[in-house]
């Protein structure tokens, strides 16, 4: 059974006027489940930064890699990443208790998709040759 824990962190209240309620959410994977499951978009050079995309899903934990790690196509580098920590600036506490609500569902059904490809039941059996396919009776 695959197991995150996650680690929320907000922003300490100015004591003026608050203009941005900071979220940090950290994941640790736990019991061999990986740790690097947010998805980032690289930003561009002159753009505001790298931009929060998704929790990651089963498929994008094996086509996509680190943080930091350049993933180079021919001329094209991989625009997207993973890692361990996701970064947000909500305009109220309402909209960061709404992201981390998102997240933790979001790793939830990951869970849960992580542990089907692992609880897989046998349907079918063939043998094939050159000529044929030929199904296995049990």
């Amino acid at each position: 059974m695959n197991k995150f824990r996650l680690t929320r962190y907000h922003g300490i209240p100015p004591t003026g006027p608050q203009q941005v309620w900071t979220l940090r959410v950290v994941a640790l994977g736990l019991d061999g489940a990986p740790s690097d499951i947010f998805v980032y978009q690289k930003g561009k050079s002159s753009g505001p930064g790298d931009l929060f995309v998704a929790v990651a899903s089963v498929t994008q934990l094996h086509e996509l890699g680190l943080a930091g790690v350049a993933v180079v196509a021919g001329d094209t580098q991989q625009p997207y990443y993973r890692t361990n920590e996701a970064k947000f600036a909500c305009q109220n506490q309402a909209e960061a208790d709404q992201a981390w609500n998102s997240i933790v569902a979001d790793v939830q059904a990951l869970a849960a998709n992580l542990d089907s490809n692992v609880n897989l039941e046998q349907v079918q059996q063939i043998d094939v040759t050159a000529d044929a396919m030929t199904e296995v009776e049990e």
